[in-house]
Formats: structure tokens, C-alpha cells, sequence
């Protein structure tokens, strides 16, 4: 508990300039007796620790410690603060954020002037999801076993036993993969599909498996894509920018633009361009037209 204590508090003046013994006491529930005892074993250590007397006095780590950094430069520290907050959006655990206060300590710029700042935000149940994805990150560091009952887009179920590899995140979606040992083989899975799931004691020996054989193994087949030509609402270029990048654009008269783009004839394609209401238009015939007008009348029938 000290030397995580130590540990915290040497980032912690890293960070600011001054801050009251009493203030650290408080933050670390210890005394402020303690706390001194902390920073007579920090200099020992050969980190340079001074106080200040006074109405603006505390404790501080001399400058010329702080920017002593050998091995990184405050472009590297950058980088690696935008990197981590980005993580730390969408799988915020206690090691991920000690990790990225420990970075936001070498810094010298000020948390709020970071250049870029990733945000990942989405429905109620990508919280839930970002819980799950902890638990199960959680079961991949101690190489625990995973079980679970598996739903296929055939909504068939299945029970599964996992010895699980590695967490993916990707176009919004969460997966998991890892070694089934139902299947005897390597496998992807949609994290929203898992049910049931239970972290046993048992444990297992991880296997020598490489990142590209997760990559080749369970994800999605490649379909091939139909070239549509779009009349598009203006208000929705954004959408088509960064879903397809601008070079699919060509300007039309200001108020819509067409725009030329590969889609596969499936579900997902179709629920693609009706999310876009009233706003696009198909102008080329093809099967992917035709299947798409009856997803839509089988829609509407259903209301």
C-alpha cells in the first residue's frame, strides 16, 4: 500500500506545482504526520522533494526534475495522452487510468490544452457493454475461462467454453476472441451476443498464437459490393465524408449532390440507407435496387 501510495504521490507533484500537505493527507486518508514520513523516504530516493512556508506554501518536486525526461519528448507525451484518453472512453480501468495519470504527470502541458481529444460516446447499453468488456479484459490478464451462451445471427444457441485472447473494439461494436474450446478453434464474438456469462476459478496455459491468426480467424467475410449512385440531401455530406471520404462526392446544384459508392446487397446495407430517411435517392438500376425496394414494402407491411 506504500509503495502504490509513493508511487501516486511522486505523479501526483509532477503534476502541480504546490499542493498543501494537509490537501495530500486528505487525498491519500493518511496523516499529515505520514505524508511527511512519504517524503522523507521520496528524497532518499533521490527525488528531489522541497516544502514552501506560507499562505501559498505546500510541497513540490524541484523543476529541473520535471523536465528531465530522456527517453521521451513532449510530442511523444502528447501522443500518448491522446492515445490513452481516447482507450480510457471506452475501457476505463483502474490500470488504464493509473497509467494515464502516471503520463499526464510528465507532461508539462495542462490536461486541457492536449491537442486532440477522443471521445466515444453511444447508446445506454454501451455502458453496459464497456462493463462486460472490463470483466472479460480482466479474465484475459489472470488467463481465466470464459463461459457463455452464444446467440448466431440464425438466433440459434449455443453454449460456449472460451479461453479468451483479446477484447477488439471496431466500427462501434465490441467483440471478443479467443480460443473455443467447443469448436476446438479460434474464434470472434460479437460481444452484445453473450449471455449468460460466468468467470470459473479454472485457469489455462495460453497458447502461442499470433495476432494474425485472430485477425484471419471468425470475422466477417468479405462480400462482394454493388456501385450505387446516390442523389443526397446536402445535410447529410458529413455522413457520406466519413463513412466513404470526399472523393466520392461530385457536386450537383448546391442543394444535393451525387455521390458513388460500393455497398454489399445484405440487411446492413439496406438499414444503412434507411437511416437516411427521405435524404438519399438510387438513380442506377441493379438487384441491389430491386431487393432493397422489397425490404422496404416487407418493412411497411409490418407496421
Amino acid at each position: 500500500m506504500k509503495i502504490s501510495r509513493l508511487i501516486s504521490l511522486v505523479f501526483l507533484l509532477l503534476r502541480q506545482e504546490m499542493v498543501p500537505a494537509t490537501q495530500l493527507a486528505t487525498l491519500f486518508e493518511v496523516s499529515v504526520r505520514t505524508i511527511y514520513r512519504d517524503l522523507d523516504t521520496l528524497n532518499e530516493a533521490g527525488i528531489p522533494i522541497f516544502t514552501k512556508q506560507g499562505r501559498y506554501g505546500g510541497v513540490g518536486i524541484m523543476p529541473n526534475y520535471k523536465v528531465d525526461k530522456k527517453l521521451l519528448t513532449q510530442t511523444d507525451l502528447d501522443n500518448l495522452l491522446i492515445a490513452l484518453s481516447g482507450t480510457t472512453t471506452l475501457l476505463a480501468t483502474p490500470e488504464l487510468l493509473e497509467t494515464l495519470n502516471r503520463i499526464k504527470g510528465l507532461s508539462a502541458v495542462s490536461e486541457d490544452l492536449v491537442p486532440v481529444i477522443i471521445e466515444y460516446q453511444g447508446w445506454p447499453g454501451t455502458v453496459a457493454l464497456q462493463e462486460r468488456a472490463t470483466a472479460l479484459l480482466t479474465a484475459i490478464r489472470q488467463h481465466r475461462i470464459v463461459k457463455f451462451t452464444y446467440t448466431d445471427r440464425g438466433g440459434q444457441m449455443s453454449q460456449r467454453i472460451l479461453e479468451p485472447y483479446r477484447i477488439v473494439f471496431k466500427a462501434q461494436r465490441w467483440y471478443l476472441q479467443g480460443f473455443d474450446t467447443t469448436r476446438h478453434a479460434l474464434r470472434t464474438f460479437t460481444l452484445a451476443k453473450l449471455t449468460m456469462i460466468e468467470y470459473p476459478a479454472e485457469t489455462f496455459e495460453p497458447r502461442s498464437i499470433s495476432a494474425n491468426e485472430l485477425v484471419l480467424h471468425g470475422g466477417p467475410k468479405a462480400q462482394q459490393e454493388t456501385t450505387l449512385l446516390l442523389a443526397v440531401a446536402e445535410r447529410l455530406r458529413d455522413v457520406f465524408v466519413e463513412r466513404f471520404g470526399p472523393d466520392v462526392i461530385n457536386e450537383t446544384d448546391g442543394q444535393t449532390f451525387h455521390a458513388t459508392i460500393g455497398l454489399p446487397n445484405n440487411d446492413a446495407s439496406y438499414r444503412f440507407l434507411l437511416g437516411l430517411g427521405q435524404g438519399v435517392q438510387i438513380l442506377n438500376q441493379s438487384r441491389f435496387k430491386t431487393d432493397f425496394r422489397a425490404y422496404a414494402k416487407a418493412l411497411v407491411h409490418q407496421l
